[in-house]
């Protein structure tokens, strides 16, 4: 398949001067505090539909088409008979992602490797969730506003459909917002299960409603005019871990207990980030150690060096902006805290000369700590 030529900006100009589609539906909620909150989103809700219904620009209004999906309230249809090009790439990276995934499971949170695969299916995710975007994009070599519009009215059916098994089954519906919704009932523990497939009975091949998490509190806002607030919310499990969503920063005129949950929100976020960059930084110091020990072992004028040393010194400086920190300890006072003390010479107590180089990450020594006892004019390898 040949690729499309990039549109002129008078053909652009003229695609953004055509109507806007709807986008995502939002259940507006009540403002208040809600017990048990069970949580449901779809599984890559616009990724799957256009894979379930086959949405690509090359597959809209076929002539000769003996297998169509019609949607008429818009009076578009899309063939079915071959897998059409969008449908094939955002599948690929769909299956990938909850591949990497379920390799996450058995990995322990925090580790580098659990925070490499995350980043991967981090990308994408929203490599997958773009597809439909870039269809409605004026600038689009593939620009289709009906496959774009066709998956945010299917999403929004979906969704709808949701709801409203949900309340044939004696489910409250607490909010809904795109691809997810909210529910609480009494002793919902036992109506979860038959819910979920219900529901998924009822969807395409490909497409599918998970559970996320029942929540022991669940709170709303509420805008200045009353009326319940989208996309603004605080959820709290059974082991206190917290979910917030929409309070960016904390105002003046939050009540104290808001300003204390998203104070401590902020912090369980940093304590994260900074056990993930402290981790990675752990690893690659020996990293480090092996160029180092390369640039001693290579000849002084080969490119081999050059090359070396650039990429150490480029690792080094990454890693410092990141906060990790070189121990100087030759000439320095001996710290037993700091230094590891591997020959004696004679009385004093300054390190004479560095066996190996420390580092350390914010305040923590990230090299082991032996004890060291009778400090006195050493020969000194820093932990």
């Amino acid at each position: 398949m040949l690729s499309r030529n990039r549109p002129s900006q008078k053909k652009r100009s003229k695609r953004d001067r055509e109507q806007a589609y709807t986008g995502g539906f939002v259940y507006t909620p009540e403002e208040g505090l809600y017990d048990n909150v069970a949580v449901f989103d779809f599984r890559s809700l616009y990724p799957t539909v256009m894979v379930a219904h086959n949405i690509s620009p090359e597959m809209l209004g076929v002539e000769a088409c003996e297998d169509e999906f019609i949607i008429d309230e818009l009076d578009y249809s899309f063939c079915q008979d071959e897998q059409g090009f969008f449908p094939e790439l955002v599948e690929n990276l769909v299956s990938s992602r909850y591949s990497i995934k379920e390799k996450m499971k058995n990995m322990e949170e925090g580790s580098e490797k659990y925070s490499s695969l995350y980043s991967r299916q981090q990308a994408q995710k929203i490599l997958a969730n773009s597809f439909y975007g870039y269809l409605g994009y004026s600038g689009a070599r593939w620009y289709s506003r009906e496959a774009a519009e066709a998956t945010t009215y299917l999403g929004r059916k979906y969704i709808q459909d949701t709801i409203e098994t949900a309340e044939e089954m004696g489910f409250e519906m607490v909010y809904g917002d795109t691809d997810s919704v909210m529910l609480r009932k009494d002793n919902i523990e036992e109506s979860m299960d038959g819910f979920l497939e219900e529901v998924n009975s009822q969807l395409p091949k490909f497409m599918e409603l998970e559970f996320e998490g029942l929540f022991k509190r669940g709170f709303f806002t509420s805008k200045d005019s009353g009326e319940g607030a989208k996309k603004k919310y605080a959820l709290i499990d059974e082991k206190a871990n917290l979910k917030i969503t929409g309070f960016e920063q904390v105002r003046r005129d939050w009540s104290p207990i808001a300003k204390k949950t998203q104070k401590k929100q902020d912090k369980r976020k940093e304590k994260w980030q900074h056990h993930a960059k402290e981790g990675l930084a752990e690893e690659l110091i020996e990293v480090i150690d092996n160029l180092e020990r390369a640039i001693l072992s290579a000849d002084e004028d080969s490119a081999l060096l050059q090359g070396v040393k650039m990429v150490s010194d480029q690792l080094y400086e990454k890693l410092e902006t990141e906060g990790l920190e070189r121990i100087d300890a030759e000439g320095e006072e001996f710290d037993p805290n700091l230094h590891k003390a591997v020959d004696k010479k004679d009385d004093g107590k300054k390190v004479i000369e560095e066996k190996r180089k420390g580092y350390m990450f914010g305040d923590k020594v990230l090299r082991e700590q032996p004890e060291c006892t009778n400090p006195a004019h050493v020969t000194a390898q820093t932990l």
